[in-house]
């Protein structure tokens, strides 16, 4: 597959070189490859900076707003001019674009619940780069759990200290104990039959 990319990034760059540029444009026959793996033409592509974060382009698609689709694929080489490259501030304004008006649902579906999730532990993986691209969302992250998922997560906390309490364990000396405790079920072994001679 690499083989693949190789060539046609070879192949794309023959094409500028030679002043064939109007290929990498043709509707007919689109080459360029996005991060999706659909060919589209060049004026549909935007370059990557390679600074954008694989789970905020997962969060971004799980919002409707699939940039993997208007990224060039990152094994093609493609100048570009400035404006027609995309950041990570660009996908984090488009997340707060789609996030917001969300805040109002309610009751909160399961999808926007699991959306809502995923970002704010992004943002707790990685709390510097989240002040700054997603500076207004972040200082209001709190309004990413409703009350019943932080009632949810208060009662399983206590739960959790309860345990942690009442074994004098850590969480994990309890999970090398349910390790070795919990272990697949036995192989048995039945030798065939000997007929009686």
């Amino acid at each position: 597959m690499d083989e693949t990319f190789t060539w046609l990034d070879d192949f794309v760059s023959f094409l500028i070189t030679e002043s064939h540029e109007k290929l990498v444009n043709d509707k007919k026959s689109p080459i360029l490859p996005n991060q999706n793996g659909i060919y589209k033409i060049k004026d549909e592509l935007f370059l990557d900076d390679g600074e954008i974060d694989e789970e905020l382009k997962d969060i971004a698609a799980s919002l409707g707003y699939d940039i993997r689709d208007e990224l060039l694929d990152k094994r093609i080489y493609l100048k570009l001019p400035d404006n027609r490259v995309r950041n990570q501030e660009a996908v984090a304004d488009e997340i707060s674009k789609l996030v917001k008006p969300l805040f109002a649902e309610f009751p909160r579906s399961p999808e926007t619940r699991q959306i809502f999730k995923t970002l704010y532990l992004w943002f707790s993986e990685n709390r510097e780069t989240a002040q700054n691209i997603f500076s207004d969302l972040y200082k209001n992250k709190h309004k990413l759990y409703d009350d019943d998922e932080i009632a949810e997560n208060m009662k399983k906390a206590e739960d959790l200290d309860d345990l942690l309490n009442s074994t004098g364990m850590s969480i994990e000396e309890i999970k090398k104990a349910l390790e070795g405790r919990i272990s697949p079920a036995p192989t048995v072994i039945t030798e065939p039959a000997t007929p009686n001679i």
